[in-house]
């Protein structure tokens, strides 16, 4: 599980040590999860707040790039 973190500004990043502040969501690391979990539509409700689109294609490319 990953957890991914929302700041104030519409941002999402990937929290690795899992204390950052802010809205929390965890995803799963399988690769038929992140597709599914990476939808800003999905991001917004389980973060309680808009996201923006190019902060999530950047977590995208992160998650994608990152070994499990």
């Amino acid at each position: 599980m990953r957890r991914l973190r929302a700041d104030g500004q519409g941002d999402v990043f990937l929290d690795l040590d899992g204390k950052g502040a802010g809205r929390s969501a965890y995803l799963c690391s399988d690769q038929n999860c992140l597709a599914q979990g990476l939808s800003v539509q999905k991001l917004n409700r389980a973060l309680r707040r808009p996201i923006r689109e190019d902060s999530v294609n950047l977590l995208r490319q992160e998650l994608l790039c990152q070994p499990r």
